[in-house]
């Protein structure tokens, strides 16, 4: 018996190498999937222990112990620097253990960690704020104040010697923490040796070889019981804080990725159980052979199983061996790219996982295989037609008048079955193309997105910088005060950009000329002014404030100015396109009325208004009851604004044209729009002029905002010396560091899709063609056989090569289907989603405002947000080539068969 499975085999080499071939890459897809799961989670948290530390989390208590907990470390502060004039609170002194050290990944630019008492090390920003350089080796003076109080102070200082510049770890573990972190580090001896208390704080590491830890769970217990400590000692009050920047971001396992898994592996299943039923078929003959020789129907069986199985299982075996040699040595090549340690990881369970889902699929598979080789179906080969077909084609040909109907009309009887699974097969495929190509262009479109921003803000500030503060006070002036009789005084202040303070013009070709610097984009930002307009109290987008006086009268604040952030429009392209981003496109009257300073373009906080700059104090008036503080804007087009200068007093009356705005910050060509403040006024050159006018005496504008673009992560360090050291000699200058914020979201928004989405459509496609391979072979000898008794009936080769044509359009249908289901999963998720988030509201494209409506955000996802015009263009060509390589293969088999 096993002689003849092999003979059989070796005479179908060419099938069998076919079932290898699809299993194999079915099956190294299949496990790979599931495999890359944890290697992504596993490589995104050794990434993120290497950017916020190796540890879970710290606490004020070094005494916490528990079994996952395998090691721990401290770091202590001190004493604050001060001025040499001992005014001021500058910099944090503070030590960090060696054993800190060697868990922490609190990493050096250059030299060392400070090794006596004579030595320190700091971050390039605190070297910026103390004016010095980063020259290693350099001395460092620190004030601090001893003991005493005012004249009396005693104010000491001392010298050291930089040893290091170390990475801004001050910065990146900051999440609201207990303890301030030290901006210099000095030795355990001379920290104590400052005579002040220590405030320490213990960092605990967890065993990195525990994968399976509930980390939100684990912090709680600790949480809770330091919780209980408070009550029963309210004095003693411990805190702790957990390392979230690490535990709770992964790059894989939401529900979204889960059902793409599913798919996959349904599909790999499908591709399998095809590949070893169009085998059987071919072996069909055979088979019914050896039944008419007396072959038992259980010998039978095991001889489809073992054929079957000598030619799936050790290929789905060897895939699941590639897979993971494969995503061993890949995980090497990454951690040595990256310098992070190895990240590879084994988990039994989803071993176990992808062994039942690998051989499980094949098993199936071959059941299924065994099952459609019943008797009946073997029988089925001995002749032409089934008297159920037989019958059908004698009542149908009749009625039909021309050989293209009778071709169809035959075709749809005789192979019914085998065009509603092709059909599915196809809509399946199309689809899932489909649902990963709009995640890979959402991926896409979030990576340009990103490369918008800035890796680097410059920021340059008035010296003499104007502040705005308010109390409240009675129509007749009288202070207001609260329900205990004490003053209701609210200090809220703010302060701002200056329009006529900036760099030089040979500062400015200094920065422009800095190597490192891919691009340099700079800007007037004001905020140096105050709007107002009639009826402005009445707008309740203003968020108010409700006090009560000692006889119960309800006050609320009067508002009459806010402050207002001023953008000086470039050109008109640039308004353009702001007013499309948001929804509410200008019309071209509307562009020209701005650009010609006849008006100007306004954007307000519809919803969250909350700080507002006031001149001067402003006054309570009596409420019967809380207004609901929702958006009721009284401006409207053409309405009249007034614009105060904060300093002079004087003020412009301008129209206005009003747009509620949906985002926090803004990110466009020469100008970061920075929407803090509740009014930001887009203006002509022109009405800047009329503003700058209002001062007294008139000044310059000056460029004091700038946006940087590095040549790329590998120039970051270098650059960033360059431009703090540049910046520490700027008296009221300041930068912003966005560059390792952007790498993090392109890791986690870009990086991650691309991977996981544009692996499976590239192995879906692969999978696709082999099994369409096979498909349109069948189709082609099908056609074949109808062609010589079409041809007795009078069609000739030019209209059979039409009629192939239209066969393959008609044929290849689903795949013009799956454009529009492949689009329902991410409408659903979307939908589902903003179910979810009942108070949430984002702005509408159609109805140009803000809308929380799940349909409409849906319906608007999918069709201006998710690349439809790419997807279909994606369908089309698709289309395209499966109808030409099926008219292709029908013509060739053809041929051959007219040449035999």
């Amino acid at each position: 018996m096993n002689e003849l499975i092999y003979t059989g085999m070796k005479r179908r080499k060419k099938e069998i190498r076919y079932v290898v071939l699809v299993t194999l890459i079915t099956t190294f897809f299949m496990s790979g999937i599931l495999m890359f799961q944890n290697i992504l989670n596993a490589y995104i948290l050794e990434k993120n222990r290497d950017s916020y530390g190796d540890w879970i989390f710290s606490s004020d208590k070094g005494d916490l112990a528990h079994g996952y907990l395998i090691e721990k470390g401290s770091l202590s502060t001190s004493i604050m620097t001060c001025k040499e004039d001992g005014k001021g609170v500058l910099f944090q002194v503070g030590c960090i253990s060696d054993e800190l050290l060697s868990f922490s990944r609190i990493g050096l630019y250059e030299g060392r960690f400070p090794e006596n008492g004579n030595e320190i090390v700091t971050d390039l920003r605190t070297l910026q704020k103390m004016g010095l350089s980063y020259e290693i080796g350099q001395e460092i003076t620190i004030y601090w104040e001893a003991s005493g109080e005012g004249e009396d102070k005693d104010i000491r200082s001392k010298t050291y010697t930089l040893t290091g510049t170390m990475k801004p770890f001050n910065q990146q573990w900051y999440q609201g923490q207990y303890v301030k972190y030290p901006d210099l580090v000095v030795t355990q001896e001379e920290l104590e040796s400052f005579g002040k208390e220590l405030r320490t704080s213990w960092f605990y590491r967890m065993d990195p070889t525990l994968t399976k830890v509930d980390t939100d769970l684990f912090y709680k217990e600790f949480y809770e019981a330091i919780q209980k400590a408070k009550k029963t000692d309210p004095k003693n009050q411990p805190k702790l804080n957990y390392n979230g920047y690490v535990y709770n971001y992964t790059l894989w396992g939401n529900s979204g990725v889960g059902l793409v898994t599913v798919m996959m592996i349904c599909l790999s299943v499908f591709a399998v159980s095809f590949v070893l039923s169009s085998y059987a078929d071919g072996r069909r003959a055979a088979y019914y052979r050896l039944r008419t020789l007396g072959c038992s129907r259980m010998k039978l069986n095991g001889i489809i199983f073992r054929e079957c199985g000598l030619a799936a299982f050790p290929a789905a075996a060897l895939g699941l061996v590639l897979a993971y040699l494969f995503g061993w040595l890949g995980c090497l090549v990454i951690a040595k790219s990256v310098s992070l340690h190895g990240f590879f990881a084994f988990d039994l369970t989803v071993f176990l996982l992808q062994l039942a889902a690998v051989f499980g699929s094949i098993l199936l598979a071959i059941l299924l295989t065994i099952l459609r080789m019943r008797d009946k179906r073997l029988s089925a080969e001995t002749r032409a037609l089934s008297p159920r077909d037989l019958k059908k084609l004698r009542k149908a040909l009749p009625k039909l008048d021309t050989p293209e109907q009778e071709f169809f009309k035959r075709r749809r009887i005789l192979t019914r079955r085998s065009l509603l699974l092709t059909a599915a097969f196809t809509l399946i495929v199309a689809s899932f193309l489909v649902m990963c190509g709009v995640s890979i262009y959402h991926a896409i479109r979030n990576y340009r997105e990103t490369q918008e921003e800035p890796d680097y803000v410059l920021s340059f500030e008035d010296p003499g910088m104007l502040q705005f503060s308010y109390s409240f006070y009675s129509d007749d002036g009288t202070l207001l005060t609260q329900a205990n009789g004490e003053p209701l005084v609210t200090n809220k202040q703010r302060s701002g950009h200056n329009p006529y303070y900036g760099p030089s013009d040979e500062d400015l070709e200094y920065l422009r000329s800095i190597t490192g610097i891919r691009e340099f984009r700079g800007r007037i930002r004001d905020e140096w002014h105050l709007v107002t307009w009639d009826g402005i109290d009445d707008w309740k987008g203003i968020a108010r404030d409700y006090y009560a006086t000692e006889d119960g009268t309800l006050y609320r604040n009067r508002v009459t100015k806010i402050q207002a952030f001023i953008v000086i429009v470039p050109d008109e392209a640039f308004l353009r396109e702001l007013a499309e981003d948001y929804g509410v496109p200008l019309t071209k009257e509307q562009l020209r009325t701005v650009m010609n300073g006849e008006a100007v373009f306004m954007m307000y906080n519809a919803e969250n208004t909350s700080d507002f700059g006031y001149q001067g104090p402003s006054d309570m008036i009596p409420e019967e009851e809380p207004v609901d503080d929702t958006d009721t804007m009284t401006l409207k087009e053409g309405d009249l604004i007034h614009v105060m200068s904060a300093t002079s007093g004087n003020e412009l009356a301008i129209p206005v044209i009003p747009v509620p705005k949906k985002d926090l910050f803004l990110f466009k060509y020469y100008y970061t729009v920075t929407m803090g403040l509740d009014i930001t006024l887009f203006v002509s050159e022109g009405v800047a002029e009329q503003l700058r006018q209002l001062e007294e005496p008139v000044p310059e504008f000056r460029e004091n905002h700038f946006n940087l673009w590095f040549n790329g992560f590998s120039s970051f360090e270098a650059t960033d010396k360059i431009l703090a050291s540049y910046m520490s000699n700027v008296q009221r200058g300041d930068y912003y560091n966005y560059a390792e914020n952007k790498r993090i979201y392109i890791q986690s928004y870009t990086v991650r899709p691309l991977i996981v989405y544009g692996s499976l459509f590239l192995m879906t496609f692969f999978v696709y063609l082999i099994i369409s391979r096979n498909l349109i072979e069948a189709r082609a000898l099908r056609s074949a056989e109808s062609y010589e008794r079409i041809r007795r009936i009078g069609m000739t080769k030019r209209n059979w090569r039409l009629l192939l044509l239209k066969s393959e359009l008609v044929e290849n249908l689903p795949v013009l289907a799956g454009f529009f289901t492949g689009l329902l999963y991410p409408f659903f998720s979307t939908y589902i989603h903003w179910m979810k988030e009942t108070n949430a509201k984002t702005n509408s494209i159609i109805l140009k405002e803000m809308t929380s409506d799940p349909l409409l955000i849906s319906f608007e996802q999918v069709v201006f947000r998710s690349g439809i015009l790419y997807m279909a263009l994606m369908i089309l060509l698709l289309y395209a080539l499966m109808v030409f390589f099926g008219y292709r293969t029908s013509l060739n088999i053809l041929e051959r068969e007219e040449r035999i």
